[in-house]
């Protein structure tokens, strides 16, 4: 009952708010229970060695295709991510302000808080905030951009074109891009953190190359 309850509740919010294959792990456990119990059931029908050697097979591929994706999929990536984030946010004090726009990724890796409680702006997100938030997403980018005057803006790479670049251009330069997000340093900051900044992120990113 328990188990049956908690899969509706996962299966309803996941169709709610699912924005890609990672959503999906909430339902996992209750899919391999599911199956699991088909397995029981078939083997049931079989003489015992078949059942046997049949979960055995079964078990056997679901480890070697895990396996196989694991190896073949697996990148680096996130090292240079971490060495970016590291290098640029260290030539500015450690307790400067940094927001981040869809790039949650420099949060987690350098262990700051958002100053902002939302973080993957999808187009979801943004109907939500001109319904809710006082004027609307230009309202929320005011309150981002000029209320706060974070140092760092991070935006990221897959709602670039999205963005209001206009904005930014006002009171930030742009410092470079990585692979999944673009860094912004605040104009007060100055021409020389823009260099230390820009010089940092280049290193990196020649140091991948």
């Amino acid at each position: 009952m328990i188990c049956t309850a908690g899969a509706v509740v996962g299966t309803v919010w996941t169709l709610l708010v699912v924005n890609g294959g990672p959503d999906l792990f909430v339902v996992l456990p209750f899919a391999a229970l599911g199956l699991a119990e088909v397995a029981r059931l078939l083997a049931g029908q079989l003489h015992q060695r078949v059942a046997q050697a049949g979960i055995v097979a079964v078990v056997s591929l679901g480890v070697i295709l895990a396996g196989v994706h694991t190896v073949t999929t697996r990148d680096d990536g996130d090292r240079l991510q971490r060495a970016d984030v590291e290098a640029v946010l260290g030539t500015q004090p450690a307790d400067a302000l940094v927001v981040s726009l869809s790039a949650p990724q420099v949060l987690a890796f350098s262990g700051r808080d958002s100053p902002v409680p939302y973080q993957i702006m999808s187009d979801t997100q943004q109907r939500y905030l001109d319904a809710t938030y006082p004027g609307g997403m230009p309202g929320f980018l005011e309150h981002v951009l000029v209320g706060l005057q974070p140092t760092f803006v991070v935006v990221g790479a897959s709602f670039r074109s999205r963005w209001p670049t206009s904005r930014l251009d006002n009171d930030y330069w742009r410092v470079g891009a990585a692979s999944h997000w673009t860094w912004y340093l605040n104009k007060a900051a100055g021409r020389a953190a823009l260099l230390r900044a820009r010089n940092a992120h280049d290193r990196v990113m020649a140091g991948y190359g």
